[in-house]
């Protein structure tokens, strides 16, 4: 087991301090107990979970009976049947009665990781949204929910592979598709986007309305979680929020957490009640302090309105030992942070656990 040493400088009294177990894997009932009873171990308030392990036989008594506020995981802009011929990609497009308009970058090409995972809705696609918001209620039906985790609630970019000295000027931008551009020359009273294509509008947005552009981008995000909060808290009246933040700075590549990612922070801070920038170090190829810069940064940024709770890497591998996930477990939990979540909690060794309860309870 790591050496621990003391975190010193903590944002709150324990009794303050907000504690995330948020899952990524899907279980069965006794799984899901298990993975309870290691949340209840270490004092955890808060558990954050998918819709379909929501949903799952059994699962729902398992999470109503914990005594620890569940928060609904809700993927946005992407979710897991986004891609893929699964039966659930079926039953969605069945649903939503085709596919979801993809955003496009300003690339010409659509918003979506090569080779990868990831591919992106457009923000626009409205009737895209309606469904999503539907899709939701089943599992805020079966659970006593306190709250909503808004993921993937943002614009294109696969921010896990930005590294420290990458290029801002490699980041694609996105969402150039007609919808898009139409929309933000009506709301800025533009009378034409120059440009044959997709490209070389985006290149006269870009040049000639950039901050417009950002500004339309930040503004659409917000809107959209207003909507969604809106049309949830008709049958959920009380229920709260967080957003999953791209771990980048006010300042990082050119200011891309807003104009690439339409993230803005202080806006947000109005609408929300807790940010969580996904500050995986070992991912991201940073140090340790670096997770305490992230929140420090943000917590200026919103000037104290909500608290920051930075989330950290909990897998056991050769690069996240126990000695690194101590370091980024300290990190996370020093002033102005308000807490920790820790992604993929149902990972952790019994190790872990022992340092997890050492360092919050003062064990």
């Amino acid at each position: 087991m790591a050496t621990i040493s003391s975190c010193g400088d903590k944002s709150s009294p324990n009794e303050d301090r907000i504690v995330v177990a948020k899952l990524f894997s899907r279980g069965d009932a006794d799984w899901l107990q298990e993975r309870v009873e290691w949340a209840q171990r270490i004092g955890a308030n808060q558990f954050l979970i998918f819709p379909d392990q929501v949903l799952r036989e059994g699962a729902a008594e398992v999470l109503n009976n914990s005594g620890i506020d569940l928060w609904l995981i809700a993927t946005i802009f992407y979710n897991d049947n986004n891609q893929g011929t699964s039966a659930s990609a079926q039953a969605q497009l069945a649903e939503l009665g085709r596919e979801p308009k993809w955003a496009i970058c300003d690339d010409g090409l659509p918003a979506r990781q090569e080779g990868g995972w990831l591919r992106t809705v457009c923000p626009n696609d409205h009737e895209y949204m309606d469904y999503r918001i539907e899709s939701l209620k089943p599992a805020f039906r079966a659970c006593h929910f306190t709250g909503i985790s808004l993921d993937f609630i943002r614009y294109f970019t696969y921010w896990e592979r930005t590294r420290p000295d990458t290029d801002p000027q490699s980041l694609r931008n996105a969402c150039f598709c007609d919808v898009c551009v139409a929309d933000f020359a009506q709301k800025n009273g533009i009378a034409a986007i120059e440009g044959d294509n997709t490209v070389e509008k985006a290149e006269f947005i870009k040049k000639n309305y950039f901050n417009q552009w950002t500004a339309y981008k930040c503004a659409n995000i917000d809107k959209t979680i207003e909507k969604i909060l809106t049309e949830l808290r008709k049958e959920f009246p009380h229920l709260k929020s967080n957003i999953h933040a791209v771990p980048y700075t006010n300042d990082d590549y050119n200011g891309a957490i807003k104009s690439i990612l339409g993230q803005d922070f202080a806006l947000l801070s109005k609408r929300v009640n807790q940010i969580s920038p996904m500050t995986y170090n070992v991912m991201c190829e940073r140090p340790a302090e670096w997770i305490n810069d992230v929140t420090a940064d943000i917590v200026g940024v919103v000037n104290g309105r909500v608290p920051v709770v930075p989330t950290i890497q909990s897998a056991t591998s050769a690069t996240v030992t126990d000695s690194v996930f101590t370091e980024a477990l300290i990190s996370a939990l020093k002033s102005p942070s308000s807490g920790v979540v820790i992604w993929q909690f149902e990972r952790l060794t019994e190790a872990r656990l022992d340092i997890i309860d050492s360092i919050l309870n003062n064990k």
